[in-house]
């Protein structure tokens, strides 16, 4: 009995570990607009924001996994004011077809859920360089795994 106290006792408590950009990476409900915020062109889909192989917080994956462009770009990341921006190949068409986002934001507890449940919220702006001069707006919240909030 002394022996298993005393295995037990040295264990070290596991210290989970956090990459650069975690505060911006996850999985999302967002909705998008045309133009400005008052014109809703899709309602909620899921979509994904991650760190690249790099894991460094200065670059970030933005992926809309094929359901509103489609499109997934690499962009430039600041992990210290949670902001993403940047212009980049769509790795989804791999041709030259690019995305510009700007203004990407993520504001922690930031937002409600559908449900009511306070969550991260996301926002970024987009163009693309196949509709030149149109923006498009992605706004929404990070997936709470409530039965409720899922669409």
């Amino acid at each position: 009995l002394a022996l298993i106290t005393g295995l037990v006792a040295c264990q070290k408590e596991y210290e989970a570990e956090t990459l650069p950009a975690h505060q911006l990476s996850g999985e999302w409900y967002v909705q998008t607009y045309y133009q400005d915020v008052q014109t809703k062109v899709l309602g909620y889909t899921k979509f994904l924001t991650y760190n690249t192989a790099a894991a460094n917080g200065r670059e970030l994956w933005v992926d809309d996994m094929g359901d509103i462009w489609p499109f997934k770009v690499k962009v430039n990341a600041n992990d210290d004011a949670n902001a993403f921006s940047g212009t980049g190949t769509n790795a989804y068409l791999g041709d030259t077809t690019t995305v510009t986002i700007t203004g990407g934001k993520v504001w922690e507890d930031g937002t409600k859920s559908t449900s009511g449940v306070t969550t991260d919220s996301i926002y970024m702006e987009l163009e693309f360089s196949d509709d030149p001069g149109e923006k498009y707006i992605i706004a929404g919240y990070y997936r709470t795994g409530f039965l409720e909030d899922e669409h």
